[in-house]
């Protein structure tokens, strides 16, 4: 793949950046790239954390004031789609005539010049990047990987590496992603979400189809064969590509797959090659990312057998079925899956691995507006747990929407989903449901907070009462 030169590339990335919300995750990650890449980078963030006081200590200037003081002149802007047009902070960018680039921007100027792959599809993005960039940093490769989750090993978002491979999580929620131009493209899969940004079902299908059009001629496209939108598009394109799944056809396959308590093992038949796996997650889903870090693996001419031999040691992203703690035969998880895809594969791993045990749910809904979008299919992603506590829903900044309060999404849960429910109005009255059911841990169960808001507390909290 021919690169720009290096003085063209710094050229596109601003010695000065100003990131609006820099403790999200996302914004975290670029920012410590760019203060890799020696930028001076300043940030606000009304609630201090972990992330921003790494990138504090970093060289980062942090400020929890968001009225734009902290905004110098000569600063380039950093926002994401979410910043609303009257942010006291966007206004004084333009009164100061500051350039403002979206996240997106700024992340393609960082991979200018170098051998990327970004990681597309509704799930699975963040523990598939992340399982790509450890297994090529087992390899010796070196990347640099952004992910949408904290990586226990860096305790961060972003591992800079020095090597001129970068693996990165590609957002499609706004579309975004089309501003990319990767060496490898992965593809994971298609599902219906983010619909209040693309309206219908045909330009989200579309969206992906140009996300894949994008890869560099002499690149490849790595394809979730499994879901039959992505398949679909795939299959279509005159491109090179590696499809991987369960299903057959696919180049890099999954076969013999049983699953464990604490994992599962397969065999993975890469091309005509034939590897066995042994990896420490649940799941079918799982499988399907690993398979797709072989894929990459193939692509790029690296050991098959080694690369498998890395997933072994592969430690998980934080909030995606992260162990919390383990009391007696009761294990508690938390998992950041907010679509149906997301929650229905989290529960089902645990119970296709372990058929007899309890399973005790507390989830949160995130958005109203996701809700709208698929009321029916969310409340009946469920099925395959015993019993869920249902608390009210995370706006995430959403105005209010009448018709979604907490005891009728645990009514309508119940019936969609045939589990029982129990509406919780607070994360303390989670906590004290799930302690009134665990009675004395000797019942072999497992609790999962569920959502991409705080219900994450909820799982802090029981560890602590169970101590």
């Amino acid at each position: 793949m021919k690169s720009k030169s290096t003085t063209d590339v710094a050229s596109r990335i601003p010695e000065k950046l100003h990131f609006i919300g820099i403790g999200g995750i996302g914004m975290s990650a670029l920012a410590e790239v760019a203060l890799a890449r020696q930028c001076k980078v300043s940030g606000s963030d009304p609630t201090p954390s972990r992330l921003t006081r790494r990138l504090a200590d970093l060289g980062a200037f942090i400020t929890t004031v968001q009225d734009g003081s902290a905004i110098e002149g000569d600063a380039t802007v950093v926002v994401t789609s979410a910043i609303k047009p009257d942010n006291l902070e966007l206004v004084r960018a333009q009164d100061l005539g500051c350039p403002i680039v979206h996240r997106s921007e700024l992340l393609s100027w960082l991979m200018e010049g170098k051998r990327t792959i970004t990681v597309a599809g509704t799930h699975g993005k963040t523990t598939t990047t992340a399982m790509i960039g450890h297994v090529l940093e087992v390899l010796g490769e070196d990347p640099t990987i952004i992910t949408g989750g904290v990586m226990p090993t860096v305790g961060s978002p972003v591992k800079v590496g020095k090597s001129q491979l970068i693996v990165a999580e590609a957002d499609e929620s706004d579309g975004s992603f089309l501003r990319y131009t990767p060496l490898i493209s992965v593809l994971t899969n298609i599902d219906r979400d983010h619909m209040e940004f693309f309206g219908n079902d045909e330009r989200l299908i579309d969206t992906f189809r140009q996300y894949l059009k994008r890869t560099h001629p002499d690149g490849t496209s790595i394809i979730g064969w499994d879901s039959p939108l992505s398949r679909n598009i795939g299959a279509d394109l005159s491109i090179n590509k590696l499809g991987f799944g369960f299903v057959l056809g696919c180049d890099v396959r999954a076969t013999g797959f049983c699953p464990r308590r604490d994992g599962s093992t397969f065999t993975a038949v890469v091309e005509r090659d034939a590897v066995e796996v042994n990896l420490p997650m649940f799941g079918k889903h799982n499988a399907a990312n690993a398979l797709c870090a072989l894929a990459v693996a193939r692509a790029l001419g690296l050991n098959i057998q080694r690369a498998a031999s890395a997933l072994t040691s592969f430690p998980g992203v934080g909030r995606r079925m992260s162990l919390v703690t383990i009391r007696g035969n009761c294990r508690i998880f938390d998992d950041y899956a907010h679509n149906p895809g997301k929650i229905s594969a989290c529960i089902s791993s645990v119970r296709e691995a372990s058929p007899t045990e309890r399973i005790l749910v507390i989830y949160q809904s995130h958005r109203y507006s996701r809700l709208e979008t698929m009321y029916e299919d969310l409340l009946g992603a469920f099925g395959a747990a015993s019993e869920v506590a249902v608390l009210p829903v995370y706006s995430a900044g959403e105005p209010h929407r009448d018709g979604y309060e907490a005891p009728k999404l645990a009514a309508d849960m119940a019936k969609f989903s045939k589990v029982s429910t129990k509406a919780v109005m607070s994360l303390e009255d989670a906590v004290q449901w799930t302690l009134a059911l665990l009675c004395d841990f000797s019942e072999p169960t497992t609790v999962i907070t569920v959502g991409a808001g705080d219900v994450w507390k909820v799982a802090e909290k029981l560890a602590q009462a169970m101590d």
